[in-house]
């Protein structure tokens, strides 16, 4: 999976790509990074997988059944997708309205049960790989004429804070101290619709991403393509 990521570095910056790996690539032996806790995924699988359940076994599960098997073997995706919402929506509510929707699993591997974990910010954890623009090359240049030529790939994808469009949020923000910064939907929601829950955990990481880049507000921000 492919991040937007944005790097902050002092405008002071001679050799802007040594100065990206170094806060992207740190060594963790040498450094101490904060950590900080953060919501489990198991929350409420017992109840989703109930109101699955329920629907599979209902009349209209069994009715929608039959036409997602018609669906695949015409090669249909567009019912096969409305069937599938029509599906995770059912299930979603009868989630939403039993006791365990907010509840752990005993037995996760990942939280012990507690529902919540702690990560690390250290940047060298979150990715395999990174590239200066990538898959968002010129991302700050889209006012610009496709024609146009800059010195260098440096130039088409690094701009002071001051002049991002503050509409643009990344999935991830590292700052100059080297501290990585993320969307909690960072690795994807699985196609599932935002509950109210999760809006409001979006919402909430809009507001962190600004206060970070107005903290930032002196720096230089690089565009950077990190896969995780």
């Amino acid at each position: 999976m492919h991040l937007l990521t944005f790097v902050l570095i002092p405008p002071s910056t001679v050799d802007v790509v040594a100065e990206v790996r170094r806060l992207l690539e740190p060594d963790s032996e040498d450094r101490s990074f904060p950590t900080y806790t953060t919501s489990c995924s198991c929350v409420g699988d017992l109840a989703r997988a109930a109101g699955f359940s329920a629907f599979d076994e209902s009349s209209l599960g069994r009715e929608v059944t039959a036409r997602l098997t018609q669906a695949r073997a015409v090669s249909d995706t567009v019912t096969e997708r409305a069937l599938l919402q029509e599906r995770l929506d059912f299930a979603l509510r009868v989630a939403a309205s039993r006791p365990d929707f907010a509840v752990p699993c005993a037995d996760c591997d990942i939280c012990h049960g507690t529902g919540m974990f702690t990560q690390s910010r250290n940047p060298a954890t979150h990715l395999d790989w990174w590239v200066i623009g990538g898959r968002w090359d010129r991302l700050f240049r889209t006012h610009d004429d496709a024609c146009v030529v800059y010195a260098s790939k440096l130039e088409a994808n690094t701009l002071p804070v001051t002049r991002l469009d503050p509409s643009r949020i990344p999935c991830a923000i590292v700052t100059r101290e080297g501290l990585w910064y993320s969307s909690p939907f960072s690795f994807g929601l699985g196609g599932h619709p935002l509950s109210d829950g999760d809006r409001a955990e979006h919402l909430a990481w809009c507001d962190e991403a600004r206060a970070l880049l107005k903290e930032g507000s002196r720096d230089m921000v690089v565009v950077v393509d990190c896969h995780i």
